[in-house]
C-alpha cells in the first residue's frame, strides 16, 4: 500500500510545477483597457431580512467620498425592519433608490434581474447586504480596466472556532481559484463583483438556471467564460469587502452544501477535471499520510507533509498577502487532516439533503 504514497508524491510534485507556472503567467498577464468610470456603474444590493447586518453596511456606505452613478437596494420581501432602516438612510440622497420585488417574484436572482432591467449604466456592481468595507472602495473602482467581468476580494471573519476554520477553508479555496483564474477560473463571489451587462443577454442566461435558488454569480461566470469574455480577478486591500463566516457547525454545513449543489447542477468538462484534481489533492494527501504512518514510513510522511505545506503556503500567501494576516499560514497544516473529513461530510450530506435558503430550496 505504501506505493500509493509515492504516487501521491509524484502528483503533488507535478502540482508544484504547474502552480509555479501559473504564478509566473499571472505575473506577466496585463490587460490594457481604458479605466472604468464611476458614472458607468450602478451598485446593486439585494437583501432579505438583514436588519442585524445593515448598520455596518450603511456605515461603510456613508464613509465613501465618491459614489457610483446609482445605488439600488432591492428588497426580497423582508419581514423585519430592513426596509425601514434603508428608507431612513436614503432619505434625501438622490443617487440612492429602494426597489421592492413584486409579489410574484422572489429570490436573489429575481431581485438582481428586476433591478438590472431598470438601470441605465453599462456596468453593475453587486455586494451582499452583510458586508463591510473601507472608505476607499468606490473611488478605487475607477482604477480598474473596463473588462467584462471583475472578481473582487472577499474576506470572511469568524468569531467561533468553526467560524475561523470555515474562513481559513474559504480563503484557501479562493487562493487556489485566484491562481487558476490565469487559465480557467472556476468560482466567483457575488458579494463583491463587477460586470458589464446587457439586459437581454442577462435575462436569457438567467432562464437556464432560474429554478436553482443559489448561484447567480457562478452561472454568470460560466456564461462569460463560454462567450470568451475578458474576465479579471483583482486582489487589492482597498477593494476588499468583509463578511461574517458561519459560526456554527450547522450553518457551515448548510452553506457548503448549498455551494456544492449549484456546482453539481451543470458541471463542464474543465470544471470536472479541475474538481477531480482538487479532490485528489486533498483526499489523496489525507490517505497518503495515514498509509505512511501505518507503515511507519516517517520519512515519506514528512516529505508529503512538507510538500503540501509548501504548496498550500505558496498559493495562500500569493492571495492573502495584501491583508497582512500572515499568522494564518501556520494553521494550514491542520487543513491536511481536518478539511478532507469536512469535505466528505459535506459531499455525503449533499446527496441526501436539500438545504433551504431564504425560503426557496436549492434544486440539485
Amino acid at each position: 500500500m505504501l506505493y500509493l504514497s509515492f504516487i501521491y508524491i509524484l502528483f503533488v510534485s507535478f502540482c508544484l510545477l504547474f502552480l509555479s507556472g501559473l504564478y509566473f503567467i499571472s505575473k506577466r498577464r496585463k490587460i490594457q483597457r481604458p479605466s472604468l468610470k464611476l458614472d458607468d456603474i450602478t451598485l446593486l444590493i439585494p437583501f432579505k431580512n438583514e436588519e442585524s447586518n445593515l448598520p455596518q453596511l450603511l456605515s461603510a456606505l456613508s464613509k465613501q467620498s465618491e459614489h457610483p452613478s446609482q445605488i439600488i437596494f432591492v428588497d426580497d420581501h423582508s419581514s423585519d425592519a430592513s426596509v425601514e432602516l434603508i428608507s431612513k438612510f436614503i432619505e434625501g440622497k438622490d443617487h440612492y433608490q429602494l426597489l421592492s420585488l413584486p409579489t410574484f417574484l422572489e429570490g436573489k436572482k429575481a431581485a438582481l434581474n428586476y433591478a438590472i432591467q431598470s438601470i441605465e449604466t453599462e456596468y453593475i456592481y453587486t455586494i451582499d447586504a452583510d458586508v463591510s468595507f473601507e472608505a476607499m472602495l468606490f473611488s478605487s473602482l475607477a482604477t480598474l480596466p473596463s473588462v467584462d467581468l471583475i472578481s473582487l476580494p472577499v474576506k470572511m471573519n469568524g468569531s467561533s472556532w468553526i467560524g475561523k476554520l470555515a474562513a481559513l477553508e474559504y480563503h484557501q479555496f479562493n487562493a487556489l481559484n485566484y491562481l487558476l483564474s490565469a487559465v480557467y477560473p472556476i468560482s466567483i463571489s457575488g458579494a463583491n463583483l463587477l460586470a458589464k451587462v446587457n439586459k437581454k443577454e442577462y435575462q436569457i442566461q438567467l432562464e437556464n438556471h432560474k429554478h436553482i435558488a443559489s448561484g447567480d454569480d457562478y452561472f454568470l461566470l460560466k456564461d462569460m467564460r463560454m462567450k470568451r469574455k475578458d474576465i479579471m480577478y483583482v486582489n487589492s486591500s482597498q477593494m476588499l469587502v468583509e463578511t461574517p463566516s458561519p459560526n456554527t457547525f450547522k450553518k457551515y454545513l448548510i452553506q457548503r452544501v448549498r455551494w456544492l449543489s449549484k456546482t453539481k447542477s451543470t458541471m463542464e468538462w474543465g470544471e470536472a477535471i479541475i474538481g477531480f484534481n482538487i479532490t485528489f489533492y486533498f483526499l489523496g494527501g489525507f490517505f497518503a499520510l495515514i498509509i505512511s504512518g501505518l507503515n511507519q514510513a516517517w520519512d515519506t510522511l514528512f516529505l508529503i507533509f512538507c510538500l503540501r505545506f509548501l504548496i498550500d503556503g505558496m498559493v495562500y500567501v500569493h492571495y492573502t498577502h495584501v491583508w497582512k494576516h500572515k499568522k494564518e499560514i501556520f494553521l494550514l497544516p491542520s487543513m491536511q487532516f481536518v478539511y478532507p473529513i469536512l469535505f466528505l461530510v459535506v459531499f455525503i450530506l449533499s446527496l441526501f439533503y436539500i438545504p433551504s435558503w431564504k425560503v426557496k430550496s436549492i434544486k440539485s
